[in-house]
């Protein structure tokens, strides 16, 4: 039973009254220094009332279920933090192949796509550029823009060698076909090189993960086994702090009250882990070897690092496939590129294309 608010009222309302009643200038000097030592060993006499009611309550309520529920808690600690690192090791490497597929197809990462993009992307750009023209005039034929001197002005572009077929364009396309072929039939190919299809039974094994982590989450949250140890922890402190009167008792006596409170709901907690405390022994049991239910880091690090080669091996099978078509369609046949008259098509493009616009703008 604690006794804690009525001790403090008393005690503040005995030394409230002392205050009014008493009168320092007829009292010998050494009477006010013996009431202080009175006042110090009453209070301190109340926190040790509060402490032994504290540890009676410890010892018989709380000491048995943390010596009972130890190894079950540790257990699930154990499990818990096990299968967290599978579930991180995962997502990590998951992420890490995702970011590795990508760099395959990122131009300015890899030299394989680089080597063949400079092709490809200029035909590309051909055909935007004759596309805009053509859009513009679309536009130039609308009645308010259908007028001499812009029909004329497009007229001309289009006579010109810019908009029509371009013979270093035409050498390109049969490289660039080729290549869009492959680098689509490559994207199709790494697009099935994912975990779950090329490891459908470890698959399944990790998905098991995220219920494991929820019950170890669960059965630690409904133990209170380190409430009861940081309670233990506490209660130890004050009673080092009993003997001394500056670390203020009516502070630890404050203190000691609230452990109380603590311990209760401590103990009212204990209930519901005895009413769970079969399922948390099944559950320990049951994971207290994880890894023979679910695959170990090390496992799922050598499965991605195997989906990654495999990436790395399609590539370059995929592009070697389009090296020796360049080798005999182009090097083998003496069929050369100029990539300068090309850029200068292109920009011919884009400048009458920005003139043309301009002159619609104007109408």
């Amino acid at each position: 039973m604690k006794i804690f608010p009525v001790s403090l009222s008393v005690y503040k309302n005995q030394k409230s009254n002392n205050i009014k009643t008493t009168s320092p200038v007829n009292m010998p000097p050494n009477l006010n220094a013996q009431k202080d030592t009175v006042s110090f060993k009453a209070l301190k006499n109340m926190v040790q009332m509060q402490i032994d009611e504290l540890d009676k309550n410890i010892k018989n309520n709380i000491d048995p279920f943390m010596q009972d529920s130890r190894e079950l808690y540790l257990g699930i600690g154990k499990i818990g933090l096990a299968a967290q690192n599978i579930k991180d090791t995962f997502e990590n490497e998951a992420n890490n192949l995702f970011h590795k597929q990508m760099e395959i197809f990122d131009i300015k990462n890899n030299p394989y796509v680089k080597k063949y993009k400079k092709y490809t992307s200029r035909e590309t750009e051909f055909k935007d550029n004759i596309k805009k023209f053509n859009q513009l005039l679309s536009v130039s034929q609308i009645p308010m823009y259908d007028k001499p001197h812009i029909k004329n002005a497009f007229e001309q572009a289009k006579n010109t060698a810019y908009f029509e077929s371009n013979d270093e364009i035409e050498k390109i396309k049969p490289l660039t076909n080729y290549f869009n072929n492959s680098y689509k039939e490559l994207n199709d190919k790494i697009s099935n090189v994912t975990f779950q299809k090329n490891n459908p039974d470890l698959f399944e094994e990790i998905l098991k993960t995220k219920d494991i982590l929820m019950n170890a989450q669960y059965f630690m949250f409904i133990t209170p086994y380190h409430a009861a140890v940081k309670l233990k922890m506490k209660k130890d402190e004050i009673e080092k702090d009993m003997n001394n009167p500056k670390n203020g008792l009516l502070k630890n006596l404050d203190a000691v009250d609230r452990l109380h409170s603590v311990s209760d709901s401590v103990i009212k907690s204990t209930k519901i882990y005895y009413k769970n405390k079969s399922s948390i022994e099944t559950f320990v049991n049951q994971y207290n070897d994880i890894h023979a239910v679910l695959p170990s880091e090390n496992e799922i690090k050598s499965a991605y690092k195997k989906l990654l080669d495999k990436s790395n091996e399609l590539l370059k099978e995929q592009f070697s496939n389009t090296d020796e078509f360049y080798q005999k369609e182009y090097k083998d046949k003496k069929v050369t590129i100029n990539l300068q008259k090309i850029d200068k098509t292109l920009k011919m493009q884009k400048k009458i294309i920005r003139e043309l616009q301009k002159l619609v703008e104007k109408g």
